[in-house]
């Protein structure tokens, strides 16, 4: 992948999780700096809010090359752009004869 088309920085980090009797629950106050790298973010979800219709973006797609973010998991977060991003579902790893790169689907985390 083109190293030029990576112009974004976005960190990895993993929060603490602890099983309860009847779920994991994620403490989102305590995050682990895993991996800061380049990469390109892409929106590819926009949500209209019917009070002034703006459109907002809420789910982005993460591409990147960086070995860094091959550790990803899906139950760790993205810090991008001031703004704390859940990975949605498993990551996207294409290796055509070796890592190539990633894919990262992510949603807004409110609040």
């Amino acid at each position: 992948m083109v190293r030029m088309l990576m112009t974004d920085t976005a960190t990895l980090v993993r929060f603490p999780r602890t099983k309860t009797r009847y779920r994991h629950e994620t403490d989102l106050t305590d995050p682990d700096e895993i991996y800061e790298g380049k990469c390109s973010c892409q929106p590819f979800l926009g949500l209209e809010d019917e009070i002034d219709r703006d459109t907002r973006t809420s789910q982005l797609r993460l591409i990147s090359d960086d070995p860094g973010f091959y550790v990803a998991l899906a139950t760790d977060y993205i810090d991008y752009d001031g703004a704390l991003w859940k990975i949605d579902g498993r990551p996207f790893k294409w290796t055509l004869r070796g890592a190539h790169h990633i894919e990262l689907n992510m949603r807004l985390v409110e609040g």
